[in-house]
């Protein structure tokens, strides 16, 4: 019980820099918004890590307006998704958003979520098992595939994309 509490707290304060992270990025990820819509560029209008199909439930995936940074997180107490969508507009330069093939929890803005929590025998869970079924942290019964989901405008086009976390990303004019 005392090992969980731990983790739970060590999980808190991950969620919590993550927080200020994303509001310290939002004034230039704002900036970097409006030079990418000057120049018909990439444009990250919804970004989810984590569960995105509790997040896309919770928010609605047509929801394009533009949330605050105190909203950047899943209001559940499980950390089960995050909206990344300020992080992901700031990692924009020249029309072109790249991502490494791993883990995207230690990115700026973003955090570690209930998947990557170590369990009972030390081993960091969160991706599916060797027999094709999904592991998880607390709750097995409720895991999915970590993930990120996201939705962009590159010149006048809408596209939307979803891959696993340790998946490479590569967006815009390359």
């Amino acid at each position: 019980a005392a090992a969980a509490a731990a983790a739970e707290a060590a999980l808190q304060a991950e969620w919590q820099a993550a927080m200020i992270e994303a509001r310290l990025l939002s004034a230039e990820a704002q900036t970097r918004t409006q030079e990418e819509l000057a120049r018909n560029g990439l444009v990250v209008l919804e970004a989810y890590y984590g569960d995105v199909q509790e997040a896309l439930r919770t928010v609605g995936s047509s929801a394009i307006e533009r949330r605050s940074a105190t909203q950047t997180f899943s209001d559940d107490e499980q950390h089960r998704w995050l909206d990344v969508r300020v992080p992901l507009q700031y990692a924009v330069v020249d029309s072109a958003l790249s991502l490494p093939a791993r883990s995207k929890y230690s990115l700026r803005g973003f955090a570690r979520l209930a998947y990557h929590a170590p369990d009972a025998f030390g081993a960091t869970t969160g991706g599916a098992s060797a027999s094709g079924g999904v592991t998880g942290a607390a709750d097995a019964t409720t895991r999915v595939r970590c993930q990120l989901w996201i939705r962009y405008q590159l010149a006048s086009n809408v596209y939307t994309i979803c891959v696993n976390d340790d998946d490479p990303v590569k967006l815009g004019m390359m």
